[in-house]
């Protein structure tokens, strides 16, 4: 019987190609990272792209100096169904925090030995935001404002520049463009100015990507104060010359105890008032009073307790200071009201 020379050859042709239909189908860019560049803080996120197959790729992860292999494997006792293999065309694997060096990343099937994907990551130092500074425009927004956030980093690392993300419920998300080069090279300070819409009333936090570098509070412009726990209204007129009516000021809270006034803009502060508890010293209660115009104005303090409803009411103690058009009075009554 003649033997046929081929046929090893013809076998191993037929288990290479049995092979490489069971291995995975991947994407043209197969692996992504989450940030795409890391820093040494960052817990590295590895984002594989494969089709039409069941690989699971969070089997395993290895570092080595600068090498990282993510394994994967086939599910036991699961078949490959169409619908298995949709749900692992993206997987993602958390390779955790590396330190800052460019990596070799490869994806090795443990079924068969070889690798199936390579990619390359580098992981920057984390920016050093001890020297931030944040200036607003205004620097007391309210809910009216466009502000402008202007951010300053002097020791900016690998920071190149900043990029605004947007307002995510509380917090104000910026995010941080690295070089991805290690060691960094000298840069140039950061100094970034961004719009930011009119927000809501309430507190506000600042993220350079996950590291809080400041926050601020907008206030709710409103037609008068209430301070300590409601019980004084403050409401404050003014008139653009002598002899024209009087007009509300818009005012905006800023504690329990103080506040200010704006007559044109919500920016631009016209007045500021504060009212003190002073009893535990003279028995009174203390209103302060800084004026920052020249514009004529009347200024109302009311004790709404005792049964007082509104601001008419006659039972109500009222406390009123007045300043002439040219001049910019101040009040510093230390007795305004009695206990």
């Amino acid at each position: 019987m003649l033997r046929d020379p081929l046929r090893p050859l013809r076998a191993l042709a037929g288990l290479l190609l049995a092979t490489a239909l069971a291995a995975p189908v991947l994407a043209q860019d197969p692996i992504t990272f989450e940030p795409p560049v890391p820093t040494d803080q960052d817990v590295v996120i590895a984002v594989i792209h494969q089709s039409g197959t069941c690989r699971m790729w969070g089997a395993g992860v290895g570092v080595d100096n600068d090498s990282v292999t993510l394994a994967g494997a086939v599910p036991r006792d699961t078949p490959c169904t169409p619908e298995l293999a949709a749900s692992l065309e993206t997987q993602r694997v958390a390779i955790g925090n590396l330190p800052a060096r460019r990596y070799r990343v490869d994806a090795v099937d443990n079924a068969y030995p070889r690798t199936d994907l390579v990619s390359y990551l580098t992981v920057v130092p984390t920016p050093d935001t001890s020297g931030v500074r944040l200036d607003l425009d205004p620097r007391l927004p309210t809910s009216a404002d466009t502000i402008a956030l202007r951010v300053r980093l002097v020791q900016a690392g690998c920071l190149w520049g900043v990029a605004f993300d947007g307002v995510f419920g509380s917090a104000i998300r910026l995010t941080a463009l690295s070089l991805p080069v290690d060691p960094c090279p000298p840069l140039a300070p950061i100094d970034d100015t961004f719009a930011l819409p009119a927000l809501a009333a309430g507190n506000y936090q600042v993220l350079l990507d996950s590291t809080p570098i400041g926050g601020f509070h907008v206030a709710s412009p409103a037609p008068g104060l209430s301070l300590l726990s409601d019980r004084f209204k403050v409401s404050l007129g003014w008139a653009m010359d002598v002899g024209a009516p009087l007009s509300p000021a818009a005012a905006v809270q800023l504690t329990d105890q103080s506040g200010y006034f704006w007559f044109f803009s919500p920016g631009n502060l016209e007045l500021s008032v504060k009212v003190l508890d002073g009893r535990p010293i003279n028995g009174h209660f203390w209103v302060f009073a800084s004026a920052l115009t020249d514009r004529p104005f009347t200024l109302q303090v009311v004790d709404t307790a005792n049964g007082c409803e509104h601001l008419v009411d006659p039972r109500c103690p009222t406390r009123t200071y007045s300043s002439p058009a040219g001049h910019g009075t101040n009040v510093l009554d230390f007795t305004a009201f009695p206990e």
